[in-house]
Order: structure tokens, then sequence, then C-alpha cells
């Protein structure tokens, strides 16, 4: 095998550059840029309560420095005792209501399931359990 063969077989010598090169400099030269520190009072700024006004539906949030209030805090009862003298509701009785439409729709409903059922039967018989057809000539 010759030289030329050789290098033609190589396949380090198959370099395409299938990505477009970067325009400018290279990105060796590109620094992050600083950090941006910033400080605040803690304070609203001037004319932020003219702006927008607490409304008085939460005063508790009118001031983060007012005192709190103290509350008496009484025994709370467990769930089961809060629940315990609450009944519930007992339905309107519809015993001897039903009407000749009601009856013929539940006769029509069982006589529709029990030709289902049937169906099935009779599907699974000739599936699975009826002989063979003689077939022999």
């Amino acid at each position: 095998m010759s030289d030329e063969e050789r290098d033609a077989n190589d396949p380090a010598n198959d370099v395409h550059i299938t990505t477009a090169q970067p325009a400018g400099p290279p990105a060796s030269d590109w620094k992050m840029p600083e950090p941006v520190f910033r400080q605040t009072s803690g304070h609203l700024p001037q004319g932020f309560e003219k702006q927008f006004p607490v409304s008085a539906a939460a005063p508790e949030m009118a001031s983060p420095d007012a005192p709190v209030a103290a509350v008496a805090v009484e025994p709370q009862p467990y769930v089961s005792e809060e629940f315990a003298h609450i009944a519930p509701p007992v339905p309107p009785s519809n015993v001897g209501k039903r009407t000749t439409f009601g009856v013929v729709l539940i006769i029509l409903a069982l006589l529709v399931a029990a030709a289902l059922i049937a169906a099935f039967l009779v599907l699974i018989y000739f599936l699975f359990l009826a002989a063979p057809a003689n077939t022999n000539f």
C-alpha cells in the first residue's frame, strides 16, 4: 500500500467544519460584568402612601410597628364535639309515588338486561363449548 492510499484512508484527514466560525474577538476576551449591590433603607418611597392609601378594611396592616393587642384564647373543643349535635338532613320520602311510566321503564330495562345476558351466554356456548362441526367428506 502506497503512502497516498494510506493518507486517503486515514480518518484523521477527514476534517469537515459544519458550524460557522464566530465573528469578532475570541471568547477568551469576554469578562463577566461586575455585580451591582443595592441597599434599601426598609422604608417606603416618598409619596407612596399618598398614591396607594391603606384601606380601612385591613387596619392590622397599616403599621408593622404597632403593638399587638392581647387576645384571650379559650380552650378549643374537639372536632367530634363540635359536629356531634348536627344531624344530616332527611330527604323527602318518594315511597308510593311511582308512575306508570316509571314501572314500564323498569320492566323494559330488566328485559334488555336479560336479553344481553342470554346473548352473551349463547356466544360463549358456540365459541367454546359446542362440538366442532364434522368436516370429513
